[in-house]
């Protein structure tokens, strides 16, 4: 039924292949879960990245969908470059992912740092104006003209 309702969405390429009933030994999934895997993956990365902002969310995007060329090809070449392909853009998402990481530590840091220095100018200032109000009061309590001389 799936499949019946599915190829009515595809094109022709894609319907052959989900019509198919021989699954390629390199294929990590029958069609119809692998194209349903894939656009629901396509769409939430698609969102994060949106959202975040974050580039190895595409980068991760990107090594989903290519695992859809296992579907059409059974060539070990193909399967081989599709394989070194997909661990390089793993390692560069985790490296983008890593680099990321180390920024926002670096930037929530510099808050802390800077949150920490507006508090010690404000302290400096609170005891500042203290020390004024207390010299102020002595001056005043110790005045000499308050008192007429004879």
């Amino acid at each position: 039924m799936i499949t019946g309702l599915l190829s009515n969405f595809v094109p022709a390429t894609l319907g052959y292949a989900v019509q198919n009933t021989v699954q390629n030994v390199y294929t990590p999934l029958p069609f119809t879960t692998h194209f349903i895997f894939c656009m629901l993956a396509t769409f939430l990365y698609a969102v994060q990245f949106g959202r975040k902002r974050k580039p190895y969310y595409l980068v991760i995007l990107v090594a989903i969908d290519l695992t859809m060329i296992t579907q059409y090809t059974s060539s070990e070449t193909v399967i081989t470059v599709l394989g070194i392909a997909e661990a390089l853009l793993l390692i560069g998402a985790f490296v983008l992912s890593r680099l990321d990481a180390r920024k926002q530590k670096a930037r929530e840091a510099a808050e802390v740092h800077e949150e920490e220095e507006r508090r010690k100018v404000q302290e400096q200032a609170e005891q500042t104006e203290q020390k004024h109000l207390q010299d102020e009061f002595i001056d005043e309590a110790f005045r000499d003209d308050e008192y007429p001389e004879d």
